[in-house]
């Protein structure tokens, strides 16, 4: 049965219960439980006041600078059946000294000056008014761990921080949850109506850079939510990352909130992604953001170190929501598989034999591939890996499901490159057929490609991803071009006001202008149109359904893996204006009607109003 915890705001010695009669509270030193039962089930917390020039017994239960803490330190039997709820009427409650991080259970790496409790809550009484603050002195020295100091360090099941300000400076963090992996499995936490601010750190705290207002490292199954919150840094004011093998996603909810970057690097969040194998969810409605517009997401460091756990989408990451400011999304995971693209001029067509003896090593048939179902348009997935039919400039392709990167694990371990997959083979070679453009080919291994590293995880294999490349390069390199794909730079929000799917009329290649026709189809955008539908996500085929940016901001001229095609050499600089040029779908310098404008150097923006 659901229990429903109502958090009233109080006034004097009186409040109005869900049925709109008056009932008095418990005086101030009492801490007697006021409870409603009703049909509905409800709980009505314990309330305890704080002040911090009050007098306890008085008009608080607790008063003080460190009146919220005495108060949940002295809590002892909270549950879901009596919950507690602290009121703190106005003040500055401030840890500005080493030893006023002292809350209950504090030790290295987890200094705090509050610490929250399961079932226990915080309502201020004036969001500007009510502030807790945390600062140390920038000269403790260089050796002083700052990164182990917070101002909140919450973790706290059923509970929620309502209606004040939290500020740090030289410090981890103003809130800090990270319960781990399963440290706050299915936990529930909100904050309301609260702002967060990280001032930066300075002189000897400069060290530790991360000066995110909330501090988040997500368990399995935890649930956070903030509502009409407002979050300020210098660094990048929206940070979370989860953590390894989870059984069960988390979620991440923002709804109507604030987000103030002050830094230079337009950094607006920053979403790693550290190995959970499950959809994280974050969700982000009707939120502001100004400068800071880039949202960044990552997986560094990919917690999961097993061989069975490296799978090779490392993007766990699933991004909804709608009514937010426009953004540009720069992702950077890592994750490699081995994907083999045809040359051919119609297209070709690229497949595998998954029965040769190097295929379950290198390119799938394993590793739960089957976990993760492709968001690009016209990949299919069969037998263990991954193909993409072509046609004129949309090649085709097949690549794999398995991670062959380089890079060691957090362990300091190398265990997933293509030497360390295929191992020693000069005794039995190991081959991989493939049909590239109708013929057949067939790539055989047959050196040590792992040589000293059969004897240790930690030393890496002794032939490199590159020199294998170039072995099977030798065999079908006048036909198709191998390289390593990021699969999980494929992502892209689900803005559901950004991002759309629509059906091509003709082949149009990811970072193409396009515009529909009067049947509603995708072609390709030329320079007369007086409207642009917006920037293929990827490439389409005639009759295929592919995502479509509608609106918002996308990279030019650069690497990025989602950006608009510009004629070559184009450098796009803060302040110009581009349009369609001669070549349909292509943005150039010199179009006559010109809808896209750079916000920044290799930053367009189109169908949003001039900012």
């Amino acid at each position: 049965m659901w229990k429903l915890f109502i958090f009233l705001s109080l006034t004097g010695s009186w409040y109005t219960d869900v049925y709109g009669m008056h009932k008095e509270i418990a005086s101030p030193g009492s801490m007697k439980s006021i409870s409603l039962v009703s049909k509905q089930d409800t709980v009505m917390p314990v309330v305890i006041i704080v002040r911090k020039d009050g007098v306890a017994g008085k008009d608080c239960d607790f008063s003080g600078n460190r009146a919220i803490q005495d108060a949940i330190e002295n809590i002892r039997d909270a549950g879901p059946d009596k919950p507690y709820l602290i009121k703190v009427y106005p003040g500055e409650y401030a840890a500005l000294e080493v030893a006023a991080f002292n809350s209950k259970e504090s030790g290295p790496g987890n200094y705090a000056f509050i610490r929250g409790k399961d079932y226990v809550s915080l309502q201020g009484t004036d969001r500007e008014q009510v502030i807790i603050r945390g600062e140390l002195p920038d000269n403790l020295g260089a050796t002083f761990s700052y990164e182990s100091y917070q101002t909140m360090y919450w973790h706290a099941h059923n509970s929620s921080i309502k209606n004040l300000t939290i500020t740090a400076h030289n410090l981890r963090y103003p809130v800090h949850i990270d319960g781990g992996a399963t440290g706050l499995s299915d936990v529930y936490t909100s904050f309301k109506e609260v702002t967060l601010i990280h001032y930066g750190n300075e002189g000897d705290a400069a060290r530790w850079k991360s000066w995110h207002p909330l501090g988040l490292g997500l368990s399995q199954g935890q649930v956070i939510v903030a509502e009409e919150c407002i979050f300020q840094s210098p660094s990048w004011p929206l940070y979370m990352h989860t953590n390894s093998n989870f059984n069960k996603a988390s979620k991440l909810i923002f709804r109507n909130c604030r987000f103030n970057g002050t830094g230079e690097h337009r950094l607006l969040a920053c979403l790693q992604s550290l190995g959970s194998h499950q959809q994280d969810e974050v969700r982000l409605e009707n939120c502001t953001w100004d400068d800071g517009y880039i949202m960044q997401a990552n997986d560094v460091p990919y917690l999961s170190y097993k061989r069975e756990d490296q799978h090779y989408n490392h993007c766990d990451l699933k991004i909804t929501g709608h009514g937010n400011s426009p953004f540009l999304w720069l992702p950077a995971f890592r994750g490699e598989v081995l994907k083999i693209t045809s040359k051919a001029s119609d297209g070709g067509a690229v497949s595998i034999d998954t029965t040769s003896s190097a295929f379950a090593l290198i390119m799938g048939n394993n590793e739960n591939s089957h976990r993760y179902s492709t968001t690009v348009t016209g990949e299919v997935q069969s037998g263990g890996y991954v193909r993409r039919k072509g046609k004129g400039v949309i090649k085709a392709y097949a690549r794999g499901c398995v991670d062959v990167g380089e890079e060691s694990t957090v362990k300091n371990t190398y265990i997933k490159s293509l030497g360390k997959r295929l191992g020693n083979c000069t005794v039995t070679p190991k081959t991989l057929r493939m049909i590239v453009n109708g013929k057949k080919y067939e790539v055989v291994f047959n050196q040590d490609y792992i040589g000293e590293g059969i004897k240790s995880d930690s030393i890496p294999a002794a032939y490199s991803n590159q020199q294998i490349i170039a072995a099977i390069q030798a065999v079908i390199g006048e036909v198709a071009e191998v390289s390593l794909w990021i699969a999980g730079n494929d992502y892209f929000p689900e803005f559901t006001d950004y991002v759309t799917r629509a059906v091509a009329k003709e082949p149009i290649q990811k970072g193409m202008a396009v515009v529909y026709d009067p049947a509603g189809k995708l072609r390709r955008a030329t320079g007369i149109e007086h409207k642009i539908g917006g920037i293929a996500l990827d490439d389409m085929l005639p009759g295929e359904k592919g995502r479509v940016l509608k609106k918002g901001y996308i990279a030019a001229g650069t690497a990025a893996c989602f950006q608009a095609l510009v004629e070559k050499e184009l450098v796009v600089k803060k302040g110009e204006r581009l349009g369609i040029g001669t070549t349909p779908g292509i943005l150039s310098r010199s179009a006559t009607g010109k809808p896209f404008y750079a916000i920044d150097d290799n930053v367009l923006a189109f169908n949003l109003q001039p900012r």
